[in-house]
């Protein structure tokens, strides 16, 4: 293990305001996120490692072994349908409203370390089923929602 590498990504990962990561886990997810930003039909090592240094700081990346394809090249492996990756992060309930509020924090990265859009949702019971009222994006982060299909 590089104790100085997850020492920086901390760091890096506190500054986006997530906190319950598991740091060894999270290399996979950054390292796809940086394949995703990258245009460029061969990727290499360097070139991720790069781009971990200019955009965050991580001047000891190393690329996840669960990326690389055969030889030098890496990629984002499948994961099998369509993925948003997200998770809900609190719901509360106005009884004078009869409405259910839920908020959604969307990640940038398939680790869910670098932070997208927070959406907040409403829903109401009508008949017995949830009616969609609408959604409000209260917060927004640098990088888009991270979305794959495979």
């Amino acid at each position: 293990m590089h104790e100085a590498k997850y020492t920086r990504m901390k760091k890096l990962l506190d500054k986006t305001m997530q906190y319950k990561l598991d740091y060894q886990n999270s290399d996979a997810g950054l390292t796809e996120f940086i394949i995703g930003q990258i245009n460029k039909e061969r990727i290499i090592a360097p070139d991720i490692s790069d781009y971990a240094y200019k955009y965050f700081g991580i001047d000891d990346f190393i690329p996840s072994e669960s990326c690389r394809l055969e030889g030098d090249f890496y990629y984002i492996p499948g994961h099998g349908g369509d993925h948003i990756i997200s998770e809900c992060v609190s719901s509360d309930f106005d009884t004078a409203a009869d409405e259910y509020t839920v908020t959604v924090r969307f990640y940038a990265d398939p680790g869910k370390t670098v932070f997208s859009h927070l959406v907040e949702y409403s829903m109401r019971k009508i008949d017995n089923n949830w009616a969609f009222l609408g959604y409000e994006i209260t917060g927004t982060g640098l990088f888009e929602p991270f979305t794959y299909s495979v």
